[in-house]
């Protein structure tokens, strides 16, 4: 998987830290998808490119910002991973420390593997109960599940995310009641 990362990432150090934002983004991503699935390695190879590269990457985007709070989203479409660290995060009351910035970070390759938000889909089962790092924090390493609709679906190769829920019969073993 090709990379390229603009912003200034690497001059600055995540709080409390010695861990510059773009290794923290790094760990993240290696930390959360490698596993295993069905007794076979799964693993993200990542390839650090130039933004100015012509082959299909994934440019990640991340910025300081001051008196606003942290986000991040991804695009699928656009293969862009925007973050922003800023002072806080709203819906948390909390800053981006080392452990929610490997996470996020996680996170949202994970929109770029072809996996949408579990939090927000449209199946209150698989909102409330699916356990996977597209739900929950504590939740840090991908799940079989996560490789089971990636690798089923072959979601990396499409240009949108795919819902746990339109695949409930083969999920459904996942799901606690």
């Amino acid at each position: 998987m090709l990379i390229s990362m603009t912003g200034d990432a690497s001059m600055y150090m995540l709080p409390h830290t010695a861990v510059t934002y773009e290794k923290a983004f790094y760990r993240g991503v290696e930390q959360m998808w490698e596993g295993s699935y069905t007794g076979k390695d799964v693993n993200i190879i990542i390839e650090k490119t130039g933004a100015d590269d012509e082959r299909k990457h994934i440019k990640v985007i991340f910025d300081r910002v001051k008196n606003a709070d942290s986000f991040s989203c991804a695009s699928k479409a656009e293969n862009t991973i925007w973050i922003y660290s800023g002072d806080g995060r709203s819906v948390f009351s909390i800053f981006y420390d080392y452990q929610w910035f490997v996470y996020t970070s996680g996170h949202e390759m994970g929109h770029q593997l072809g996996l949408a938000d579990a939090y927000s889909d449209k199946n209150e089962l698989v909102r409330t109960s699916l356990k996977t790092p597209m739900n929950y924090i504590s939740t840090p390493h991908a799940q079989e599940v996560d490789y089971y609709i990636m690798l089923k679906h072959r979601t990396w190769e499409n240009d949108y995310v795919y819902n746990y829920s339109d695949d409930m019969e083969g999920i459904s073993k996942y799901l606690s009641d």
